[in-house]
């Protein structure tokens, strides 16, 4: 994610000890804000992850705030998903060594994804009957082993 270093420095075990202050979970949510991942977050910021979510149960406030960075966090991810699926993302061409050119690709997997994901009724996945005729779960997932095993017999005579 831009403004971020892409590796980050590891956490100082003697600071997450210490009381933490503002300016601390500040650079903790702003960083959660942008990458919605805690672990890369805390480690960041330099706070213990377990603290994050002990924080979390007992402290409204904290949950709070913890939500609302999360969330933009993940529309940050979802945008950058949406971007690789319909925008496409550049590649380097290499060719003895060397870049000679870019070209432009696109995320087949992560469009199929958004579109289950958004519209799961109209991109569900499906499956026949195994009599052939409506589209839908199978009824045989629903069905106990023994209830499986009776119609196995019946088909079978």
């Amino acid at each position: 994610m831009p403004g971020l270093p892409r590796k980050l420095p590891k956490p100082n075990r003697s600071f997450a000890t210490k009381p933490k202050t503002p300016e601390v979970w500040d650079r903790f949510f702003n960083t959660l804000a942008q990458t919605a991942n805690v672990t890369r977050s805390a480690e960041f910021a330099g706070v213990d992850r377990v603290k994050v979510y002990t924080l979390r149960k007992e402290d409204p406030a904290f949950e709070a705030r913890f939500q609302a960075a999360y969330a933009s966090g993940y529309d940050k991810m979802e945008e950058e998903c949406q971007r690789r699926a319909f925008s496409g993302y550049t590649e380097p061409v290499f060719y003895k060594g060397s870049e000679v050119g870019q070209i432009t690709k696109f995320s087949d997997a992560l469009a199929q994804f958004l579109l289950k994901g958004n519209k799961s009724d109209k991109f569900r996945d499906r499956v026949e009957n195994y009599e052939g005729g409506s589209v839908g779960p199978s009824r045989y997932a629903t069905m106990t082993d023994e209830e499986l095993e009776a119609e196995l017999k019946r088909r079978l005579g």
